[in-house]
């Protein structure tokens, strides 16, 4: 179980993972050594990877969407086979009850768009939907405190 040093210094990481341990000890009032072993072992136990977050409209990504995908029975892995594959595709999910995808997809126009859209189309669906993301408000913003 973490203690409520840990979890600070976990919130702490996950606002800014590049922040110096000397400033997270400093911050919290803890001895270095404590928060240098406490960041080793939370990084050994709870951390997938570290990774970059992109600010797609910095980067052109100004097209971005929202998939729910309810594929038929008998195109569900081939289905699959290609969102895993698909380079558009940010986050990939199964839900409810595992037959239906949720994903984020982004692209640098409407002509990739269009050229995804093309693909998925080959693939018989029960239900699909598909929204346009106009903002993003909150981004990785779980904390456990």
């Amino acid at each position: 179980m973490l203690d409520l040093h840990k979890k600070k210094i976990l919130n702490s990481l996950r606002m800014d993972s590049r922040r110096n341990l000397v400033e997270i000890a400093g911050e919290f009032g803890l001895a270095l050594w404590k928060v240098r072993d406490a960041n080793k072992e939370l990084d050994s136990r709870f951390v997938g990877r570290y990774t970059v977050l992109l600010d797609f409209d910095k980067i052109g990504c100004n097209l971005r969407m929202f998939f729910i995908l309810k594929p038929r029975m008998g195109s569900i892995y081939e289905l699959e086979r290609f969102l895993k594959r698909a380079r558009n595709i940010n986050n990939l999910h199964l839900v409810d009850d595992y037959c239906t995808y949720f994903f984020e997809a982004v692209f640098f126009s409407n002509k990739g768009l269009n050229k995804f859209i093309l693909e998925l189309n080959k693939f018989d669906f029960n239900e699909k939907k598909q929204m346009f993301i106009s903002e993003e408000i909150k981004k990785e913003g779980f904390l456990l405190l």
